[in-house]
């Protein structure tokens, strides 16, 4: 059983990261990380996205927030987790279906948190996409919460 000052959040980033890595259609959809990074899909936590060589498309990972509950001796914390696809072609299509993938492989989802018996994960919604230039470069941006419930006990 977790500590009472066990973060959820960041077991719930590494869960998610890990049912994304592993399902072959995803990463058959994303460009694969540089080699330096261990290579595999480009999966990237939102802080730790390459500065340079990046390929698209890829996906960024970003723990939005973390409340702890207390209802009537059950323990435990939701966390919020965004999702992000990018994508550089010329319309949102690839990182709709990005997305989309990611929901089917996370929405209503049990998970595995180290120290938290339970943990179940929502899709919570899907944001406006929205173009970013970056240096001369049209990339889009489709960015999707999920959020998960991790049960102490």
């Amino acid at each position: 059983m977790a500590s009472p000052s066990t973060l959820a959040a960041p077991l719930a980033l590494k869960a998610v990261r890990a049912i994304l890595v592993a399902d072959v259609t995803l990463s058959a959809m994303l460009a694969a990380a540089p080699s330096a990074l261990g290579g595999g899909p480009a999966i990237y936590s939102e802080q730790d996205v390459p500065q340079t060589g990046v390929l698209f498309p890829y996906v960024t990972l970003l723990g939005v927030s973390e409340i702890e509950w207390d209802t009537i001796g059950e323990v435990g914390s939701a966390c919020q987790v965004q999702v992000k696809a990018l994508s550089t072609q010329p319309n949102t299509d690839e990182a709709a279906a990005i997305v989309s993938r990611a929901k089917v492989l996370l929405d209503r989802k049990t998970m595995s948190l180290s120290g938290y018996p339970s943990a179940f994960c929502r899709f919570e919604s899907a944001f406006s996409p929205y173009t970013e230039n970056v240096a001369g470069v049209a990339v889009k941006h489709y960015p999707a919460t999920f959020r998960i419930s991790a049960h102490k006990g």
